[in-house]
């Protein structure tokens, strides 16, 4: 399987302008059911380690319409645990705005960070975006 439940940025999840708060935590939020993934540390003094040279790929998935409105969908990373200093943005799906007619998709990007710590960020504006998916791998999914 090229994608792991462990590195589930988001799992399956209705989402509308008063859900898209992106995560702040490794737990799953019970409505954003968002999180943050630790890509972990090297040996070398605790330094963070990052995605490695080939970087990792990132997929959103819709699999149902949206009803309104446009998704902004970026990928970002940071050594703050908590995203709270020193975020930089890895990458936009679809070049930053998804309209909703365009729902259902998959996107995928593959990003290269040194950082420790990624997240999705998802921002609504207007509509309900149902069964939005984030998640991660080292390849990207031939069929989903």
């Amino acid at each position: 399987m090229p994608f792991d439940n462990n590195l589930t940025l988001i799992n399956p999840v209705a989402m509308t302008t008063a859900s898209d708060t992106p995560a702040t935590t490794t737990t799953e939020d019970s409505t954003s059911k968002a999180k943050i993934v630790d890509l972990g540390a090297s040996i070398l003094s605790g330094s963070p380690e990052g995605t490695g040279v080939n970087g990792i790929a990132c997929a959103l998935i819709c699999t149902v319409s949206a009803t309104a409105g446009a998704l902004v969908a970026y990928m970002q990373a940071s050594d703050s645990s908590t995203f709270a200093t020193g975020n930089i943005t890895l990458g936009y799906w679809e070049d930053g705005s998804i309209a909703y007619t365009e729902a259902p998709f998959h996107f995928i990007i593959r990003v290269f960070t040194e950082m420790r710590y990624i997240r999705a960020n998802l921002t609504v504006s207007g509509g309900t975006w149902t069964n939005i998916q984030v998640v991660v791998g080292t390849h990207p999914l031939e069929r989903l």
